[in-house]
């Protein structure tokens, strides 16, 4: 029994949690492209004042796929460098398999030297 009352009691959170999180206002729902975001090497996060320009640039949206929380104290530069690894690790993976795959068969067929061959000198 107690066991449900906990089941219950989460379930409870997260309907509020849902219900917090939900804009009743569309105006104030707004997004930017993870593109804009990654631009300029992330110069969007060079500075914490927002302008008219920064505004413009988002658009009002039903639901957001990912949400970025930032800490101002932390570097431009690892928040881009995470960002990017974050969004294009699974690309990045799979393009590096597939030329290390290609590359490994190139080697295979002769197409490509296996290693290097050591020239042996003479001794003297």
């Amino acid at each position: 029994m107690t066991r449900y009352r906990s089941l219950n009691s989460v379930l409870a959170a997260e309907q509020e949690m849902i219900r917090l999180c939900t804009f009743e206002d569309l105006e104030v729902f707004r997004a930017v492209s993870m593109s804009y975001v990654l631009s300029g090497f992330g110069h969007i996060f060079a500075d914490s004042k927002g302008s008219a320009v920064t505004f413009a640039k988002s658009t009002q949206v039903r639901h957001i796929h990912e949400f970025i929380s930032h800490n101002w104290s932390t570097p431009r530069w690892t928040k881009f460098l995470s960002l990017v690894l974050h969004s294009n690790l699974r690309l990045a993976l799979c393009s590096t398999s597939f030329l290390t795959l290609l590359l490994v068969i190139f080697g295979l067929c002769g197409v490509l030297p296996l290693f290097l061959q050591h020239v042996q000198r003479d001794e003297i």
